[in-house]
């Protein structure tokens, strides 16, 4: 732990790089921690009457999180998200298949067409399905007949197809991503915000996406009667659902229902861009992760080739209902690993309510606390800590253990594996071997070791949920079908580029058809 001043005149903040204290604080001390005030100003700059732009003591934060939390209950992800997330998986691997086509063995740039991808998902899941199918089909459509507009005669270099444009909501959407990201990683996010949108086309990037919500919001309202008769058996969006937890709320509270509330648009839009922007940076590294770990994906191919035995034995698809209900504790481990090593989120925020201690010093009330989710603890061996300056609560908790050293930097999946009794430890080499590695012999375990990705506690990420669904399925699908081949060097850096979150700055894929379908 360490104290830093980020400016003159500015009271100091504090660094901190170790798990169990971190997760401690996220989870348990949450009558001394909340979110930042910095952070909920700065979300403030552009959805104002987002929950994320409130601290927990602000009296709408609890009205708004009951306006969106069946978003990610069971029977919204399972009857709504999972058989969109699957159609757009689908999608993405048609779309896939032809550029591989064309590309001829060739590496193509993948980024876009997983965040393309993202933006199907979150939608569709958001409005319902549209009479163009996503962007993807059109895409598809449009790839189709058309070479990429650059082959090299060198399979080591990649093949580039044409950029193909968005649709207005989404062009709009992308851009407020970006302009989000902009104005979170600046210095003076609310001055900065304030400059963007009175000197720069910004403004008519909000006037669109304004458009676009509040239409929508009115298709809804529009079809409400029919789904008051039903309940939310009738629901088929997440605007569906918000709608009728307003009625809802409305009729509690005595009053007439409001669809035309900031709160409303602002909660709607923040599902949207968290929901795209979160899952594609993901989605990015796992790609690279993929290709880097021959062995690994070679096995993680092999366990959904004995997970799902009548889709090998039928030549298809795994359904909707086998990636949902079927345990893959390998599929489950290579995910979380994928978390764990990717930098999508590198630091948390909180802010000390009231006068405390932390490691043993004392921290004024108004202190902002960054959280490292990177280096020591996670991908780093942890640094060493007297057990006698943890706080009570630490103490006490079952503790998470830590990584080994040897190899906490690496990409290891098996590490998110425990065997049951009698088994041996797990090892990637005993894999198909008549004696060796089966389903049987191991759990899952997400307590294997730190891991911070996705926060933690009441402020921790709202839509977990709905990404471990998302990134489980998408995963799947993707090694179902393909084979990832190692890209040339210069393609497979893993240099950064920072917007809301933590992207690749190189993103690419070569592609082998897979012998499943």
């Amino acid at each position: 732990m360490v104290q830093v001043f980020l400016g003159p005149f500015t009271p100091p903040c504090v660094v901190l790089f170790d798990y169990r204290e971190s997760y401690d604080i996220v989870a348990r001390r949450t009558k001394e921690f909340d979110r930042c005030r910095r952070d909920a100003e700065t979300m403030s700059t552009i959805l104002p009457e987002h929950h994320l732009s409130m601290v927990s003591a602000d009296a709408r934060f609890k009205g708004n999180k009951d306006l969106v939390k069946d978003l990610m209950a069971p029977g919204f992800l399972n009857e709504v998200s999972a058989p969109e997330i699957y159609s757009k998986a689908l999608s993405l691997i048609e779309l896939w298949s032809v550029k591989s086509k064309w590309a001829a063995g060739r590496p193509f740039e993948a980024h876009h067409d997983l965040q393309n991808a993202a933006l199907d998902i979150i939608m569709s899941a958001a409005f319902g399905e549209t009479s163009n199918g996503g962007v993807l089909r059109q895409h598809i459509r449009q790839e189709s007949g058309h070479r990429p507009f650059l082959v090299p005669t060198d399979l080591k270099e990649p093949a580039c197809f044409k950029s193909l444009g968005l649709p207005t909501e989404y062009q709009a959407t992308v851009d407020i991503t970006h302009f989000m990201g902009r104005v979170v990683t600046s210095p003076f996010p609310k001055q900065f915000a304030w400059l963007l949108k009175t000197f720069t086309s910004v403004s008519s990037v909000f006037v669109k996406k304004d458009h676009f919500i509040r239409s929508q919001i009115q298709k809804a309202v529009a079809s409400l009667s029919d789904k008051s008769l039903q309940g939310e058996k009738a629901a088929k969006s997440a605007l569906d659902f918000i709608v009728l937890r307003e009625v809802t709320a409305a009729k509690k509270s005595g009053r007439k229902p409001s669809f035309t509330s900031k709160r409303l648009e602002d909660e709607l839009l923040g599902y949207i861009v968290a929901g795209h922007e979160t899952s594609a940076s993901i989605l990015s590294w796992a790609v690279k992760f993929l290709a880097d770990n021959q062995k690994q994906q070679h096995t993680l191919r092999k366990h959904l080739q004995a997970v799902y035995p009548a889709a090998v034995k039928e030549k298809r698809q795994p359904r909707v209902t086998e990636l949902t209900k079927v345990a893959a504790p390998y599929l489950d481990a290579f995910l979380e690993e994928i978390l764990r090593l990717s930098r999508t989120a590198s630091i948390l925020t909180r802010e000390a309510v009231t006068d405390t201690i932390v490691m043993g010093k004392f921290v004024p009330k108004g202190t902002t606390i960054f959280i490292f989710t990177q280096g020591a603890s996670y991908v780093q061996p942890s640094l060493g800590v007297d057990e006698q300056v943890r706080s009570r609560t630490s103490q006490e908790a079952k503790r998470v253990p830590d990584w080994l050293s040897d190899d906490v930097g690496k990409f290891c999946a098996g590490r998110w594996l425990v065997p049951k009794t009698g088994a041996s430890g797990f090892s990637e080499e005993s894999v198909g071997k008549e004696d060796g590695w089966t389903l049987s012999d191991f759990d899952f375990d997400p307590q294997a070791g730190p891991i911070l990705t996705f926060g933690g506690g009441p402020r921790g990420c709202f839509g977990r949920r709905l990404a471990y669904l998302e990134l489980r399925m998408v995963l799947a699908l993707l090694v179902w079908n393909f084979a990832f081949k190692p890209c040339a060097d210069n393609l497979s850096t893993y240099e950064l580029r920072e917007s809301i979150t933590v992207e690749p700055k190189d993103c690419y894929v070569n592609l082998q058809t897979s012998d499943n379908m």
